[in-house]
């Protein structure tokens, strides 16, 4: 069956990051008042200059992570890409470390003892035992996670 195509409209739209922010944010700010090209000379001592990858601009690197010390946050987000840890599975210790409730459930509970107080009833009683886990810990590098999922690769990163 011969059928006509309806007629498409194609539209560039160019998007950059400069555009994306705002003139008066703090990012901006600092930026026009802070020179960081001297970060480069202070750290081009820990760089290896004849082999490895080539690395992340430290200057960049820095300009990155700047604006969460200064607005508080504790996140940085990637690309999801896993970068492997400096850290081998067969150094590894299992400790058994307690599972802490997640803040919500945390905050859920302090609300529910609220409503009980004011209804004039006595509070939850909280759970006299902490559930244990055992968790993979690196003795190389103890702040990398140990993944070990389907289809993925298995180690610290």
């Amino acid at each position: 069956m011969l059928k006509e195509s309806a007629p498409q409209q194609y539209q560039l739209e160019m998007v950059t990051l400069e555009g994306l922010v705002s003139q008066h944010h703090l990012v901006r700010k600092i930026d026009a008042v802070i020179d960081f090209e001297f970060i480069r000379d202070e750290v081009v001592h820990l760089y290896c200059h004849d082999n490895g990858r080539p690395a992340i601009d430290p200057v960049v690197l820095f300009k990155m992570m700047l604006p969460g010390y200064l607005v508080g946050g504790r996140v940085l987000y990637t690309d999801s890409t896993h970068l492997k840890a400096s850290a081998t599975p067969r150094k590894a210790k299992n400790i058994p470390q307690p599972v802490k409730a997640s803040a919500y459930i945390d905050a859920l509970n302090a609300a529910i003892d609220e409503d009980l107080a004011a209804a004039g009833k006595k509070p939850l009683t909280p759970a006299t035992t902490a559930k244990m886990k055992d968790t993979k810990v690196s003795t190389t590098d103890p702040e990398s996670g140990f993944m070990h999922r389907d289809n993925k690769p298995k180690g610290f990163f």
